[in-house]
């Protein structure tokens, strides 16, 4: 970008400097996988820390009911899972960003692709004329 392209970015105020905040994760609650289990006469424990992880894989074996059978880590039962293409167990993981300073053209290029839920800012209700 030239000195006069710089200017102009300026004057327009287009931000160059993308933030992206994580303000909400996933969690495990194993009191309830442990009702669930209790109630099925199953037992289950993975190797993985990865509430996300952990998810999707109980999410997958809940399917088959296929605790203790078969592929014994988490990441053998999730590759498998991969391997075969049931990927709706994976979708179980939730992961929640705020991003800013980034383009509408960006945005919309990212809304475009499946497995994400947006809320995005409305160009109807909120008045951005002076915004950074």
């Amino acid at each position: 970008m030239d000195a006069t392209q710089v200017k102009e970015a300026r004057a327009l105020g287009i931000v160059r400097e993308p933030k992206v905040f994580l303000v909400g994760r996933q969690t495990v609650d194993t009191a309830a996988i442990d009702r669930f289990l209790g109630e099925h006469a199953a037992t289950w424990e993975t190797d993985t820390e990865v509430g996300a992880e952990a998810l999707a894989e109980m999410a997958g074996r809940v399917c088959y009911m296929s605790y203790g059978k078969g592929r014994k880590t988490n990441a053998e039962f999730l590759s498998h899972i991969i391997e075969v293409g049931h990927g709706s167990v994976l979708e179980h993981g939730v992961w929640s960003f705020l991003i800013t300073g980034v383009s509408r053209s960006f945005t919309h290029e990212l809304v475009r692709h499946r497995h994400f839920s947006y809320s995005q800012l409305s160009q109807r209700y909120v008045n951005e004329s002076d915004s950074d």
